[in-house]
């Protein structure tokens, strides 16, 4: 919902990134006991995470922007 309010498309890829790894530690927190287990993401997982955020938010807007053309009729 977020990154739909912020205009500037790199800022609003961040804040989509951000969101995906908080959910992602958000998740493992519901698991895992963080006193007694490791809870924290390494470079890999971080890095597949930001990738494919980045990925489905690009290809979110291309298609919304294609498919917004052919619904009004714009050149």
């Amino acid at each position: 919902l977020l990154p739909r309010l912020v205009t500037d498309k790199r800022l609003a890829l961040e804040v989509t990134v951000i969101q995906s790894l908080a959910a992602r530690l958000l998740a493992r927190l519901k698991e895992r006991d963080p006193l007694s287990e490791r809870v924290q993401l390494n470079k890999a997982e971080m890095a597949a995470i930001a990738f494919g955020t980045v990925g489905r938010a690009l290809w979110r807007r291309l298609f919304r922007a294609t498919t917004s053309r052919h619904r009004y009729h714009l050149p």
